[in-house]
């Protein structure tokens, strides 16, 4: 069945194909390459921040990229911002040569605002160009979120008519005060306050050494790890040499927070090592009641350091005197010895010669090193026994007594020591 424009409904189709066409033609009559009345676009600018976050006292740099998409130039282009002046300030140069914190205006220019000038259209040199600023916080800054706004201002020569324009931008920048950088979730600047000191504190666990911080990890032991992981910082951070690895306020890495854990076991093993080493030392000098007697006799000597002729007197509860060489109190026990007496015939001439040395200027403990030394052919003996007076009655030696050890109950009062001996505790023959 043929149709034609005949009938009505298919007339009306047929009109309305004609006024589309037609209008399609006028358009492109008026304006072939553009429809009338269609604004230019908007210049572009785009602002980028090294990084979402800024720690105190930091300078952040800002890359600003600024393009102009038309054929017509802009002129009287100027960049304005507004910042937390407090807390934060953008300088518009670039980070290197610009100043650290925040810093008084000085000059004409205003001090949030920047004059660009002209950018040529987008056919021409120039029409894209770039400027580098720089953000800088202050030490006030804090653990906050800011919001930085940006204002492009700029005129358009349009067929003989200047329009002006503007173009707003907002920027939010996280303030941190170390950085909210993280490794499994977990942020850095919270893992080098902790594992410096937590490894420290872990490294004495393994030595057994008494004073540490006992407990668990999320305990006491978290906040003394903090604590010790803050002193290390503070003092590595003091050298030069130093300071790029442990000053966390110029950032925190991966490499750093390892460094940071290295510095802390290395401390533990140092601190550990020579708490075990002093304990030992404490450990050898200390006094027990199942010491040999030359032993005894040696920590005797050695507690009683530079008494040429010392006479130690103690009396037990029942009022019976007790009388030796050297002598001292550990806890609740006192501990008493007689006088010895070096055996040197069988020796060298050097070996006598140095025992008679020693014994002379009162180094009785090195003495009677030398002579206990098996390679030196010389033999200690008693001398003289501890001398007993009970009371009332004589003093005497009669239970050849050469050591005496005695508890606190026994002994209630102190044991003196002085320097006014007959002789010498140990002596050469």
């Amino acid at each position: 069945m043929q149709r034609n424009c005949s009938t009505p409904n298919f007339a009306k189709l047929c009109l309305m194909l004609v006024a589309l066409l037609f209008s399609r033609t006028v358009q492109s009559e008026k304006e072939p390459g553009r429809a009338v009345g269609t604004t230019p676009p908007p210049p572009g600018l785009v602002i980028t921040f090294e990084k979402q976050s800024i720690r105190e006292d930091e300078k952040l740099p800002v890359h600003i990229v600024l393009s102009n998409p038309t054929d017509n130039p802009l002129n009287d282009v100027t960049l304005s911002w507004n910042t937390p002046s407090a807390l934060l300030t953008l300088y518009p140069q670039p980070c290197p040569s610009a100043p650290r914190g925040i810093q008084p205006f000085t000059g004409n220019t205003p001090e949030h605002e920047f004059t660009w000038g002209g950018i040529p259209a987008n056919k021409d040199a120039g029409s894209v160009q770039t400027r580098d600023f720089c953000l800088v916080s202050s030490n006030m800054a804090g653990e906050d979120t800011f919001t930085l706004t940006f204002l492009l201002q700029f005129t358009r020569n349009q067929n003989g008519n200047v329009t002006r324009g503007v173009l707003v931008q907002e920027k939010a920048i996280k303030s941190a005060f170390l950085g909210s950088d993280t490794f499994a979730g977990i942020p850095l600047g919270l893992a080098s306050l902790v594992i410096p000191g937590l490894l420290f504190w872990l490294t004495l666990d393994a030595f057994q050494t008494p004073w540490r911080v006992q407990g668990g990890v999320l305990g006491d032991k978290l906040i003394y790890s903090v604590l010790v992981s803050l002193a290390l910082m503070i003092v590595l951070g003091h050298f030069d040499q130093l300071k790029s690895f442990f000053d966390i306020t110029s950032g925190v890495s991966m490499e750093k927070v390892g460094m940071l854990a290295a510095v802390g076991a290395a401390f533990g093993l140092l601190t550990a090592g020579g708490d075990h080493l002093l304990r030992q030392h404490s450990t050898r000098r200390s006094l027990h009641a199942d010491d040999p007697d030359l032993v005894l006799f040696a920590k005797l000597l050695e507690l009683n350091k530079g008494k040429l002729k010392p006479s130690t007197i103690f009396r037990s509860k029942d009022g019976t005197q007790y009388r030796g060489s050297v002598g001292a109190r550990k806890g609740t026990e006192a501990f008493l010895a007689g006088w010895y007496q070096i055996e040197g015939a069988a020796a060298s001439q050097p070996i006598r010669a140095k025992i008679e040395y020693l014994l002379k200027k009162g180094d009785y403990v090195t003495a009677l090193k030398v002579a206990t030394n098996d390679k030196n052919g010389v033999r200690v003996k008693p001398r003289d026994y501890i001398y007993k007076q009970p009371a009332g009655g004589a003093e005497d030696q009669s239970e050849n007594m050469i050591r005496l050890v005695k508890s606190g109950d026994e002994v209630p009062g102190p044991v003196d020591t002085t320097d006014d001996a007959a002789y010498a505790p140990l002596v050469l023959i």
